[in-house]
């Protein structure tokens, strides 16, 4: 099972991050992943624009 998950390579969106489909993801050596805005928790309190309009307006999820 380590050596499957040593294998694994970093993938990033290409336009939307909702849309997993393989046309839309691109492997990313781990340098240039430690480069990107997501990287760890760099974009952590950026939730999704529609959700937090919907919790300003106070309705739920």
């Amino acid at each position: 099972m380590a050596r499957i998950a040593a294998r694994v390579r970093p993938r990033s969106h290409r336009r939307n991050a909702s849309n997993n489909h393989r046309d839309n993801l691109r492997l990313v050596c781990p340098n240039c992943d430690s480069q990107l805005p997501t990287f760890k928790a760099r974009n952590r309190g950026q939730g999704r624009a529609w959700r937090k309009q919907r919790y300003a307006d106070g309705k739920s999820y």
